[in-house]
Order: C-alpha cells, then structure tokens, then sequence
C-alpha cells in the first residue's frame, strides 16, 4: 500500500525506462536545449534549489571518476583539475569545468569529497528528470503519446505511425512473405550482434560496464 499525496492506493506500479534509448545524445546537451531566458523548462530542478543557485544547477557538473576509488569520502578539498582526467574520453576537462566545479566546491560549502558526489548526484537525477519530462510534453502535445509508457524510441515512433496514418496492419498470411521478413529479422539480428563484439574489442572495459 501506497500513500500519494492524500490518497492510498494498492495499484502502484515502478517502470524503469532507459532514457538513452529515447534521447542518445549526452546529459550535458540536452540539459543546455533547456535553457531559456526564464528557466522555466527546470520545474524539478526549481522544486529543490533556490534561484541563487540556478547558474551551477542547471548544467552537467563535473567528477572526478578516476580517483574517487582511491581517495573516496575522506578527501577534504576538491580534487586537482588533472584529477578529472577521463580514461573513457582520454581527455582532460577544459578550464570552464574546473571553474564550474570549484564555484559549485564553493558556493554549497562542500567540506568533503563525498557532499561533492552527492550534490553532483542530485543535480544529475534533477537535470534528466527535466529533460525527460520536457520530452514528454512536447511528445503528448505533438503526438498525443506518453513515450513514459514506452520502453524504446521505435516502439514509439510506430504507434504514432499508426495513430497518425490511421492504418489497420494486417497479418501475414502469405508463406513466400512470411519467409522473407523472417530471414530480414535474422540478418538483422546478425548484424547487431557482430557491432557488439566489434566494439567489445574495442571498448571492452567501459562495454562490461554498460552491459552490468
């Protein structure tokens, strides 16, 4: 049973949607398209921080990944910028993000390593809950679909393809066309299988990790 807002209910259900199988472009820019003159795409972002700190909270923070296993919660100031070296990107961060993450260091009064990563863990959740729900609005009013009650980008797209061309899909019923969209289903099939290994030797660390 579950209490929301004044009502109680037993018919509660969680979905957890990958929201890169929607919109495969970084955090970074999709929370900079959200950016207007009166910020007011930011409606969960707005619920936790004050207006003061809408200059830091409103753009993918920075972290240093590299050696936050090693140094952990215990480290007192705020890493170097060679710190933030990225291993995945094999690139360092530019001058503008370190500048960033030392304003964020300071003006949240951050006194460990550990309240960084956690206050660049909200903003994080905060800026995709945003961008995911500007999706949906302009999903709903474009389309008249709630791509929340989707798992993917195409298994969308084809219920607004048949929504809007108000097409009846028959079934198959012809042996020779049967046939044929089966073997175009195993080639494909096949040949998404071999882009995988492809890139697992490539990428086979950062791929284990995605896969997990």
């Amino acid at each position: 049973t579950y209490k929301i807002g004044n009502n109680i209910t037993n018919n509660f259900s969680i979905r957890f949607i990958d929201s890169c199988r929607f919109m495969a472009i970084s955090l970074s820019k999709l929370a900079t398209n959200l950016i207007t003159p009166g910020l007011e795409k930011f409606r969960e972002t707005n619920k936790v921080f004050i207006s003061e700190d809408f200059s830091l909270v409103t753009r993918k923070g920075v972290y240093p990944l590299q050696v936050h296993g090693q140094l952990g919660k215990i480290r007192r100031t705020l890493p170097r910028k060679d710190d933030f070296y990225s291993t995945l990107k094999e690139k360092h961060i530019k001058d503008l993000d370190y500048e960033h993450a030392t304003s964020v260091w300071s003006h949240f009064g951050c006194k460990t390593l550990g309240e960084y990563s956690d206050l660049y863990l909200k903003i994080d959740v905060l800026l995709l809950a945003d961008v995911f729900e500007n999706f949906r609005d302009i999903c709903i009013a474009t389309y008249g679909l709630d791509p929340a009650f989707y798992f993917t980008a195409p298994g969308f797209s084809f219920d607004c393809l048949l929504k809007h061309t108000k097409i009846n899909l028959e079934l198959l019923t012809d042996y020779d066309i049967t046939t044929s969209v089966d073997k175009l289903y195993s080639a494909l099939r096949a040949r998404c299988i071999h882009v995988v290994f492809r890139v697992l030797r490539l990428q086979p660390v950062y791929i284990t990790i995605r896969l997990l």
